[in-house]
């Protein structure tokens, strides 16, 4: 889990800050149920971590992925009308594609946009970008209307994602 921060100080010019990755709880806004324990905040909590509870680098690049979408469309990809409901939509559904929701963004912007937020909230960790600085390159690349650095033209899926969409799961 991930803080984020609006620096207003003299030295610094509003930038948005990101601190604290993996080791911030949001007491408030933690699940608790009879038959489990769940750590985190549902609207930007990556899939792994509603289904297993484990959290890291990973966890916390799909998060970001959620902060982003909702910084560049004003809205969150996934909301259900329960806690449940907005986790099983991050553990099933794919984003709604920026392109859709922002027509006034040049359409190269918009489409590298969409293939690097579909990275950043991969379903599985291992196709989601590795780093930070993955995530950074790629970004820039999407909003400089470059071909985009980590991001295949072809989604690649993994063993696990595979096992999952043949089984139902």
């Amino acid at each position: 889990m991930f803080k984020l921060f609006l620096d207003k100080s003299l030295a610094h010019d509003g930038r948005v800050v990101l601190t604290d990755f993996g080791l911030s709880k949001i007491i408030g806004a933690t699940i608790h149920t009879v038959t489990m324990r769940m750590g985190g905040t549902p609207n930007y909590m990556a899939p792994e971590q509603a289904l297993t509870d484990t959290a890291g680098l990973h966890t916390d690049i799909y998060s970001l992925g959620v902060v982003l979408f909702e910084l560049l469309t004003g809205q969150l990809p996934f909301k259900g009308v329960t806690a449940y409901a907005t986790i099983e939509k991050h553990v099933r559904e794919s984003p709604p594609r920026l392109s859709n929701l922002r027509p006034d963004l040049p359409r190269v912007v918009a489409r590298g946009l969409d293939r690097v937020l579909f990275k950043a909230m991969a379903k599985d960790p291992a196709d989601r970008f590795q780093t930070v600085d993955e995530f950074e390159e790629a970004l820039n690349a999407a909003f400089e209307g470059r071909p985009i650095p980590h991001v295949s033209m072809r989604p690649r899926l993994s063993p696990v994602t595979r096992r999952r969409i043949t089984s139902g799961v």
